[in-house]
């Protein structure tokens, strides 16, 4: 071998992924059955993680009297379960997130068990709510979040498709019945691969981008495979509610960018959702740092300048359209004390603050006219 006075290390480092504004929460069921890995595996209560080695240490069976072999055979179990595999798709995304939560059943839960998790967690900041495993009906999940008012959330869940949908997606839980096209809060990808695998792939390609930034239609994903579908055959099942991935310059991305409804664009979804939850934020803020809000002119004044920097904010962001002349088009508008009734002065309510603006669009698709002299 020949000599060299040149030594190098090679240290192997994971992607850090991106800081979140919001994060996923994965629900998993239970295992399949006693032979699937997942059932000997440790139950996880909700609990958030910013590495997948973390999530495998809560998931892989250790004991206090196993040997560093055992514990490596523990870890490889763990690794070898469904979900570990999914999750292993978010991480390959170039931009994924570097924070996700989950709940881990191994032994079957019901619905309406999930659920009451579910709730009980609401509040914890998670964005989307990803069914990937042992969960036996998903749109119960679309109702509930479809409900909800000031804490903003979504559902994504996938189909595994072997021949194309005909008819709209439902689903009867207890009686009721539930329609996937009645659901603006829900993106249900139907995918070639395991149906976990896309839709953990789908979380890491859009859940760490920034808020509002991201048109869903067109989405780079990793480690998937496109749909072979003909143009009728494509529209078709965007009709029924569905989003898939399609092969485009070259590329695997998202076929569209509306949700379940068929009727709302998701990232004017998003960016509805970031304008509430700041408003919300910096107006309670702006009540908490101040050890009184006069109701008066200075006090409204406060309040109108919490809003407006949160609408300078999203302007920043690219989340409010432009005008011709170039300015943004929103206006914030807090009336002052003489327009105020007495009955709401003596009530310490002010409810007449008004935000308007216009969302930022996208360019979906474009069509060109080539004018060719020979």
């Amino acid at each position: 071998m020949a000599l060299s006075d040149v030594t190098i290390t090679v240290n192997l480092v994971s992607s850090v992924g991106t800081e979140p504004y919001w994060f996923p929460l994965f629900l998993v069921g239970g295992a399949g059955s006693s032979a699937d890995p997942l059932a000997s595996c440790n139950e996880i209560s909700y609990t958030e993680f910013s590495s997948l080695s973390a999530f495998v240490d809560a998931l892989a069976p250790y004991t206090e009297s196993m040997t560093r072999a055992e514990k490596r055979t523990a870890q490889e179990l763990a690794k070898s379960t469904t979900i570990y595999k999914a999750l292993e798709a978010m991480y390959q995304q170039e931009d994924h997130p570097n924070k996700f939560a989950i709940i881990v059943h191994i032994t079957a839960v019901d619905t309406t068990t999930l659920l009451e998790e579910v709730e009980a967690v609401v509040d914890k900041g998670w964005r989307w709510l990803v069914p990937i495993y042992g969960v036996t009906s998903y749109l119960p999940f679309s109702d509930y979040v479809e409900e909800l008012k000031n804490t903003r959330k979504m559902v994504v869940f996938g189909y595994g498709i072997s021949t194309l949908p005909t008819e709209t997606y439902t689903e009867t839980v207890d009686s009721t019945t539930y329609t996937l096209t009645d659901y603006d809060r829900t993106i249900y990808l139907a995918t070639v691969n395991t149906s976990q695998v896309s839709v953990c792939a789908f979380i890491g390609a859009i859940a760490g981008k920034n808020t509002g930034s991201l048109n869903y239609r067109n989405v780079i994903v990793e480690g998937v495979t496109a749909a072979s579908l003909t143009e009728d055959e494509l529209e078709s099942l965007h009709d029924l509610g569905f989003m898939t991935f399609v092969e485009r310059a070259g590329d695997v991305v998202t076929s569209q960018g509306k949700s379940a409804s068929c009727e709302r664009y998701i990232d004017t979804i998003d960016i509805e959702d970031f304008v509430v939850q700041e408003l919300i934020y910096e107006t309670q803020q702006a009540l908490n740092v101040n050890d009184k809000v006069p109701y008066n002119n200075d006090g409204i004044a406060i309040l109108e300048n919490a809003a407006a920097s949160v609408m300078s904010d999203c302007c920043d962001r690219g989340l409010v359209a432009k005008t011709d002349t170039n300015s943004y088009s929103y206006s914030v508008e807090y009336p002052a004390i003489s327009y105020v009734p007495d009955e709401d002065i003596s009530s310490r309510v002010y409810r007449l603050g008004t935000v308007t603006f216009t969302v930022q669009g996208a360019i979906d698709k474009v069509e060109i006219t080539v004018e060719m002299t020979l």
